[in-house]
């Protein structure tokens, strides 16, 4: 019991946002999805694998917190690379369910709009990310058919993004030809 309350006690002085003590026994007797989310929110995912390891926690948990780690690595990447730098590394996705990782790609392409080259990269991975989808045989019916329906959807909502970024680069260039006049 002592072991537990120091190791929660450990898990809350790593959060960058723990000097409000109003609330410690509250963060000390929390749930672990709680403990999670603190440590999501101070992007100490290392402690969270923790957290799972200690809980015993199912896989589907370790894939969110991957996918959460994985969009706050582009997200930093991202608030690097408006410099005029597009090296950013999508491999973290590769550890990801392909579906959400389209789903964050897209995400990151409509908020990329500053960036048509960004824009594009991330288009392209999230067409990459929907070609690799296959929904196996051994799953239950319901879940692929709402596996294939969530693809539909992204692949739309690709298809209406990339249109939105060629009539963007489109109108970029015609008025790059004006202006030469």
């Amino acid at each position: 019991m002592i072991d537990e309350t120091l190791w929660r006690y450990n898990v809350i002085n790593s959060d960058a946002n723990s000097s409000d003590d109003h609330d410690f026994i509250a963060k000390v007797i929390a749930s672990p999805e709680t403990l999670l989310t603190l440590c999501i929110r101070s992007g100490n995912f290392k402690r969270c694998t923790d957290i799972i390891k200690r809980f015993r926690l199912d896989g589907s948990v370790s894939t969110q917190i991957a996918l959460a780690e994985a969009t706050v690595r582009l997200e930093e990447q991202l608030r690097g690379s408006w410099g005029g730098s597009s090296a950013i590394n999508l491999k973290s996705l590769a550890s990801t369910d392909a579906l959400e990782a389209a789903a964050v790609c897209l995400d990151f392409a409509s908020t990329s709009s500053g960036s048509l080259q960004i824009a594009k990269m991330f288009l392209d991975q999230a067409q990459a990310q929907l070609e690799t989808q296959s929904f196996a045989q051994g799953d239950r019916d319901v879940d692929r058919y709402w596996m294939f329906a969530a693809c539909q959807n992204l692949r739309r909502r690709h298809t209406l993004l990339y249109e939105r970024l060629e009539a963007k680069r489109t109108l970029s260039n015609n008025n790059a030809f004006y202006k030469q006049f």
